[in-house]
């Protein structure tokens, strides 16, 4: 990605002006995913979003057309265009597809999808071509770090051995959940925050040192492609394992986050503009209480007084 970069110094990319009620309908979606919401539920929408695409993509072929690598130009395509024969193969059993086929012919991983015939003679997805002894040794390897470069994945012929030996590393989710009991998601470790390019919304950033790593300046973590529980792949910092629809931390609004001049922002969907403040709770936006969603409570920092008990 950093090569392709290149080709895009000193372009600036906009799409064209949409036309009618889609351009308030974008505005109200906030973020791409809304957006993908929105053309899904109205095809005019869509219609119109694409057009309004279309001059920034064509301004992207074009300028990647301009580079190459090793002596061979960089080819712009269509995305998703090589699978359409799959696709249309695929829709030829669609209406007789069943849990048991998706399951002998299906895989499913957190960065791809695959689909790979049978070695049974009578199954409706057809014979293979191939020989069995090879077919039956075909593999899908998962994206594996590669432990002798913490920063790059392993090579695919690598990965494919690691497949055929079932020496396949843990799974980044699960390797997260595993080394996660020991992190504090403490205000006073906030050293800055990071939005997540699904939704939006700010996710502090903690530090595993005591008092926080100032690395941390100059690491430039904001132009990571990150999203909500997404590990930041640094042994310094690290983010609260969150979904998109979790709330804003009530760290994010803490002493540390004020001297850091965090943006102040609706506690529950993340966006900014005309902000209340309940009595105990952090902000909430117009739009959030018109939903009749409720703010995030603050934390008391009183203690109880025992003579209350009795």
């Amino acid at each position: 990605m950093g090569v392709l970069n290149i080709a895009l110094v000193g372009s600036a990319l906009a799409r064209t002006q949409v036309r009618g009620q889609t351009d308030i309908a974008i505005i109200r979606a906030k973020t791409m995913k809304g957006v993908r919401e929105l053309c899904k539920d109205d095809e005019d929408h869509k219609k119109e979003v694409i057009r309004s695409m279309s001059t920034p993509l064509e301004t992207l072929r074009r300028q990647f057309k301009r580079m190459s690598f090793s002596n061979s130009p960089i080819e712009a395509t269509v995305p998703c265009e090589e699978v359409n024969p799959l696709i249309v193969e695929l829709k030829k059993v669609a209406d007789t597809l069943d849990d048991a086929f998706m399951k002998a012919h299906c895989i499913l991983r957190r960065y791809f999808f695959a689909f790979k015939k049978c070695e049974s003679i009578g199954c409706k997805c057809r014979m293979v071509k191939v020989p069995f002894s090879v077919f039956s040794r075909l593999k899908f390897p998962d994206p594996t770090i590669d432990p002798e470069q913490k920063d790059h994945y392993m090579p695919f012929a690598k990965a494919y051995e690691l497949a055929e030996t079932k020496e396949v590393l843990p799974a980044p989710e699960k390797k997260a959940a595993a080394s996660s009991d020991h992190l504090r998601y403490i205000g006073a470790l906030v050293v800055e925050y990071i939005r997540c390019t699904e939704c939006n919304k700010p996710r502090c950033v903690y530090s595993a040192t005591t008092p926080p790593d100032e690395a941390w300046k100059n690491w430039e973590a904001r132009e990571l492609n990150f999203t909500c529980g997404a590990d930041l792949n640094h042994a310094k910092f690290y983010t609260k394992k969150l979904k998109c629809e979790d709330n804003i931390e009530t760290a994010f609004y803490g002493k540390i986050a004020k001297r850091l001049k965090f943006p102040k922002v609706c506690s529950v969907c993340g966006a900014g503009g005309p902000l209340a403040t309940p009595e105990g709770a952090h902000y909430i936006c117009q739009l959030c209480v018109a939903q009749k969603k409720k703010p995030v409570n603050k934390k008391s920092n009183k203690r109880k007084n025992p003579s209350q008990d009795a």
